[in-house]
């Protein structure tokens, strides 16, 4: 499963807004396709946004993505991390895809 050009504009929600959007793919990634670990490619300047907020582990060295000609990083997480950081981000317990 992949999510390109995920992007909040800024406001004092922000985090709340990112916590869902990643609580709906976590969701999707390990309810649909059994996913154990999540990657995600961004630019160096929010790394550390990722880092902090979720708990993310940088891999590897920066390059240039040829998609936006802009500089990326690529960064690391198991599944069961973000599930606990995103349910204390979104008090959402428990919450499992319906159907």
């Amino acid at each position: 499963m992949e999510l390109r050009r995920l992007a909040v504009r800024d406001a004092e929600s922000t985090k709340a807004v990112l916590a869902h959007l990643f609580r709906a793919a976590y969701l999707v990634g390990r309810e649909v396709h059994d996913a154990t670990d999540v990657l995600i490619e961004v630019n160096p300047r929010h790394a550390s946004f990722y880092r902090r907020i979720f708990g993310f582990v940088r891999m590897g060295d920066e390059w240039i993505c040829a998609r936006v000609n802009a500089p990326a990083v690529l960064l690391w997480l198991d599944i069961a991390s973000l599930d606990r950081k995103l349910n204390d981000l979104c008090g959402c317990e428990g919450l499992q895809l319906a159907g």
